[in-house]
C-alpha cells in the first residue's frame, strides 16, 4: 500500500496506480501457485530450504 501511495504522490494517474496494484496481485498469485506446486512436488521441507538458499545467494 505504501508503494501505491508513493506512486500516487509522484503524480501517476489513478489508472496507472490501479494497474500497478493489479500486476502486483496477479504476480503474487502466480508466485504462490508455483511455490505450492513446487512444495507438493519436491516436499515442503526441501522447497523451503531451496527458497532459503535462493534468498541467501541473492
Amino acid at each position: 500500500m505504501l508503494v501505491l501511495l508513493h506512486f500516487h504522490q509522484l503524480g501517476h494517474s489513478p489508472f496507472t496506480v490501479a494497474t500497478l496494484f493489479l500486476y502486483y496481485e496477479i504476480f503474487g498469485a502466480i508466485t504462490n501457485l508455483v511455490g505450492g506446486w513446487r512444495g507438493a512436488r519436491v516436499g515442503l521441507n526441501r522447497a523451503m530450504n531451496i527458497g532459503l538458499a535462493t534468498n541467501v545467494v541473492a
